[in-house]
């Protein structure tokens, strides 16, 4: 009798934030699989912004004002620190958006430069919400303009951009905790003063980064076992039983245990006559019987580390048939082999 090992391979969480506006991005990274809980596709590309969006207070009030990228952008890497390791992730900011809540601003286009160049790539999304896609120091090719005198702007959200494939890249091999980092950033806005001049403010913030990390992912299975299960009779009671032992050892990280797969189907040793016979999981499996004379109680079985170790789980498979009738089988060879899938149980 022989099993058949699959090796599956499998990881991770992400989460980030800004001052001043308060923006903060959440995610999970998990199976090899970048999952973001707060953050939404935008209007180019691979770019993404928050779903909600955070409100700005104490700005001067304006007749008129543009809007304006960054001064600093703070770069295309993002440094982090965890536990033990520290390293960059593929992360940076591509654009800002306005929203000017119930303001209602006019639109006056063709305004040419302001203090800056005028920003090559500017879009409005609605009546209220304004982007631009800049890294630069540079303004809207558009003023907005207002009947009275008031906040220019209510609300905004960073659009930035990061590749899953490339950010989960970087925490393979990783180890398992909270890895934090930060990038500060200056938003750049123009605006028609009281006196009348043209003038602009600069708003500090910063994209606090934090990460939690669990990592998941299966190596290598080793399967030590021959399969032989020579028959033990019991002549007082014309009864034959017989078992055989598979160890497992199953190498990775396992932040919930090593899950095993079985097929439904009969679980017999094939010969002259058939036998059937059961497999029991010996350890810290969440289901011990996994097949009883021949019949599956159970798909799939979990298999959990022991104490602090989560980089090998070792258990055994035993396979067995007990007190057959002697009479109900034939002198012969019989044989079987049944297929378990190891993946990682996330």
């Amino acid at each position: 009798m022989t099993i058949r090992t699959f090796m599956w391979v499998s990881c991770f969480s992400l989460l980030m934030s800004m001052q001043v506006s308060a923006f903060t991005l959440n995610g999970k990274i998990q199976g090899g699989v970048l999952r973001w809980d707060n953050a939404i596709p935008s209007i180019e590309g691979i770019d993404q912004t928050l779903t909600s969006w955070e409100p700005v207070f104490g700005l001067q009030p304006t007749t008129s004002w543009r809007p304006g990228g960054y001064i600093s952008n703070g770069g295309i890497f993002v440094s982090v620190s965890g536990p033990s390791s520290s390293f960059t992730l593929p992360m940076y900011l591509v654009g800002v958006e306005y929203n000017t809540g119930s303001a209602n601003p006019t639109i006056s286009e063709g305004v040419g430069n302001g203090i800056s160049q005028v920003c090559g790539n500017t879009k409005v999304t609605s009546g209220n919400s304004f982007i631009l896609r800049t890294r630069e120091y540079c303004v809207a090719p558009f003023s907005l303009d207002m009947q009275y005198s008031g906040q220019p702007f209510y609300f905004i959200r960073p659009i930035f951009q990061g590749r899953s494939e490339s950010i989960t890249a970087r925490f393979i091999d990783k180890e398992e905790g909270i890895f934090t980092g930060s990038l500060p950033v200056i938003i750049y806005y123009e605006y028609l003063s009281a006196n009348g001049t043209t003038t602009y403010r600069a708003l500090p913030q910063t994209l606090q980064i934090q990460i939690e990390h669990k990592p998941s992912f299966l190596t290598s299975v080793e399967v030590i076992g021959n399969g032989i299960m020579p028959p033990i009779y019991d002549q007082l009671n014309q009864k034959v039983s017989a078992t055989t032992t598979f160890s497992v050892q199953a190498n990775g990280y396992f932040g919930n245990g090593l899950m095993m797969s079985f097929s439904a189907r009969d679980y017999e040793l094939v010969g002259p006559t058939n036998i059937p016979y059961s497999i029991v999981c010996d350890g810290a499996c969440s289901q011990t019987n996994i097949v009883t004379a021949g019949v599956l109680n159970h798909n799939s079985v979990v298999v959990t580390a022991s104490g602090s170790n989560k980089t090998t789980i070792n258990f055994n498979l035993d396979v067995s048939y007990d007190n057959i009738d002697i009479t109900e089988v034939e002198t012969g060879t019989y044989s079987d082999n049944f297929i378990v899938m190891f993946e990682v149980n996330l």
